[in-house]
């Protein structure tokens, strides 16, 4: 195992986060399933309310070369062994997995809703570089684990990407878990920005702050990309409904929600997006502006930069 990964291990035994039981490398199939099926996966981490009531599966993804092996362990042996309801699976993946993985990660996530997994992906400790990462990774034993390397931030990250923070029509409301998330919702957005039924729905909003794509230069709202739905429906469901195709934002569902429920706050959105998925808030950055100029001469029709702005998110 990982330096790093053990060091997060023991850092969560001695603090029993929420008053809950801790165990390490626990498995996900009774023995008897495992020697029948001829392999036993483990999971790094498990939380777990005394009663067994609630549990945390979560995973440490440090530099690991294929993350998304974790992912497909977990959800092959939900086939075999379904776990309780109110079981939680989360992949924290660090800044040295590159982010074409991550983003697959990300992707078999939302293959793994459909079958009926409460499955996350979030970032684990974001805000320490990748090559920063390799280094803590390979420090021996006795320096690692004298470091402060704070885990408190890991539970709150946990803690706010896992919890509903209201329902809508059959679909609980979560925040984004990740970069992915966040860059699918922009994709989203300036998709259906170019619709009839997207610009008839959005009409024209005041926007102080934008999100940033540094690899495709687009751009959009802020508060809009903060946020995910997901279905609490037979996920079996979803492949017939063209509404539900992904659990991406939409133009659609975000003003649909908007309305009838007070649930988007963009002072929350843009702490999350900073706090707990390592994204930097930028002000008059020319680099950024330049692209931004060229974006915005598309959607002038859509969104009125408002006075205090643009601010920007990347």
């Amino acid at each position: 195992m990982a330096n790093l990964a053990k060091l997060l291990q023991e850092r969560l035994m001695s603090i029993k986060p929420w008053g809950m039981n801790v165990f390490q490398e626990r498995r996900l199939l009774p023995l008897d399933m495992e020697r029948t099926l001829g392999f036993s996966p483990r999971v790094d981490v498990v939380l777990e309310e005394y009663d067994r009531s609630f549990r945390y599966w979560v995973e440490f993804e440090i530099s690991r070369a294929d993350p998304v092996a974790n992912h497909t362990k977990f959800a092959t042996s939900f086939l075999f062994h379904p776990f309780l309801g109110n079981d939680l699976f989360i992949s924290m993946v660090s800044n040295h997995v590159n982010r074409g993985r991550k983003n697959l990660g990300s992707s078999t996530i939302e293959l793994m809703r459909r079958i009926g997994l409460r499955a996350f992906q979030t970032p684990l400790l974001p805000h320490i570089s990748g090559s920063k990462i390799k280094e803590l990774n390979h420090l021996p034993w006795d320096k690692l684990s004298k470091l402060d390397i704070d885990i408190q931030p890991e539970l709150e990250r946990i803690q706010s990407i896992t919890s509903s923070l209201g329902s809508h029509k059959n679909q609980d409301i979560h925040f984004a878990a990740n970069s992915f998330d966040v860059y699918m919702n922009m994709y989203n957005w300036n998709r259906d920005i170019q619709t009839l039924k997207g610009q008839k729905l959005w009409k024209r909003r005041d926007i102080t702050y934008f999100m940033y794509n540094p690899w495709t230069h687009d751009f959009a709202p802020c508060k809009f990309c903060a946020y995910i739905t997901i279905p609490q429906i037979c996920l079996e469901y979803l492949s017939r409904d063209e509404n539900n195709a992904n659990f991406f934002m939409s133009i659609p569902a975000y003003i649909d929600i908007d309305q009838r429920n007070a649930i988007f706050d963009g002072y929350r959105a843009r702490k999350h997006l900073v706090k707990n998925l390592g994204f930097s808030l930028k002000g008059n950055d020319e680099y950024i502006m330049y692209y931004f100029k060229n974006w915005i001469k598309k959607y002038d029709k859509f969104i009125r930069i408002s006075k205090n702005g643009p601010y920007f998110i990347s």
